[in-house]
């Protein structure tokens, strides 16, 4: 009994039949069914379906092309904005798995959840850097991309700089970093689930693990691999980490 049914909009199904595809998969179908439709509407900043694509096709290639293997966790740490899907898609489709990462969290819940997902890489809001460089030392993180909110506004912004919690201006977060012209590499299996932190009640941040079907993230897909191109207009940047040459 399903009560609930009879609120339904006319036209809505009861049940849903999900495709047994990869999660990666429904963006790129639609990306080649809907090229020119709007995907994201950020700040008066409009996205396609077929730019979304390319730009997470373009990072999932500076992923690998930064060392990261299909399996590896790749955490992410952005607030709602174009760069936040980019990262995830690019992530899925480079065969990595995701952890969500909470933009609230503390530097001591940051280090327990790169610690516990065994995150090797960091994608960070620049503004959000000095929480990480408290624990930069105490993880198990070997790279970071750092990307910006004006990155993706319609107009330009000067970069805001970070603030320490008394308030004193940082400076720029990653001085050294360099924005890469994102390759697409070739196609490597994704991994069988990602990892979905969510807050306890007390004590450490946990997380579960998603499976592929419920995700469409297959165990076996590959992603197409278009021609290399570059990514148009500052959009994430690398930061080198500990072990990793340039």
């Amino acid at each position: 009994m399903k009560p609930w049914l009879k609120h339904y909009d006319k036209g809505v199904p009861a049940d849903v039949q999900f495709p047994e595809v990869p999660l990666w998969k429904l963006l790129a179908d639609s990306a080649q069914k809907y090229p020119d439709n709007v995907a994201l509407e950020f700040m008066g900043k409009v996205i396609g379906y077929r730019q979304l694509w390319e730009s997470a096709l373009k990072f999932a290639g500076a992923l690998r092309a930064q060392g990261v293997q299909p399996g590896d966790r790749v955490a992410i740490m952005l607030p709602n904005c174009p760069q936040f899907v980019i990262a995830f898609y690019g992530t899925l489709a480079a065969g990595g798995i995701c952890v969500n990462v909470n933009p609230l969290y503390t530097p001591r819940e940051l280090r327990h959840q790169l610690s516990d997902a065994g995150a090797e890489t960091l994608i960070i809001l620049d503004l959000l850097w000095p929480r990480y460089a408290e624990i930069e030392e105490e993880v198990p993180v070997k790279r970071v991309f750092t990307t910006g909110i004006q990155d993706y506004l319609p107009f330009p912004k000067p970069p805001l700089p970070p603030q320490s919690p008394a308030g004193k201006t940082l400076g720029k977060p990653s001085p050294g970093s360099k924005v890469l012209g994102l390759q697409q590499s070739p196609a490597q299996r994704s991994p069988g689930c990602r990892a979905l932190p969510c807050q306890a009640r007390r004590g450490s941040p946990a997380a579960v693990h998603r499976g592929n079907y419920r995700s469409f993230q297959g165990s076996h897909a590959h992603p197409p691999q278009p021609g290399g191109q570059h990514l148009p207009k500052p959009g994430l940047g690398w930061r080198r980490g500990k072990g990793v040459k340039e």
